[in-house]
């Protein structure tokens, strides 16, 4: 079988600072399309032992996620809310 998407399987050093710096409470924020300036923000719920993956609950849903990360994926602090008004792709967690 041949492998058609080598470089997406292999882990890059952007991805793995994204890994070293992960803690739960963080957010992860996910750049979305090319050409615009959307982002899907999730809060870290879970860091793994495989060094590979993250649990993430995304703004707007009710349940957790096991993600890999992509090379341009970064972590905010826990205390950086995301604003509506430009930055944050889902709906907010109700106060």
């Amino acid at each position: 079988m041949i492998d058609v998407f080598p470089a997406a399987r292999e882990s890059t050093g952007l991805r793995d600072g994204v890994m070293r710096s992960a803690r739960v409470g963080d957010w992860l924020v996910e750049p979305g399309p090319p050409c615009t300036r959307m982002w899907r923000w999730g809060r870290i719920t879970g860091v793994p032992p495989d060094g590979e993956h993250l649990v993430v609950r995304w703004l707007g849903d009710r349940h957790d996620t096991v993600v890999l990360p992509t090379p341009y994926a970064q972590i905010e602090s826990p205390d950086h809310e995301p604003q509506t008004a430009g930055d944050a792709v889902g709906l907010l967690p109700a106060a």
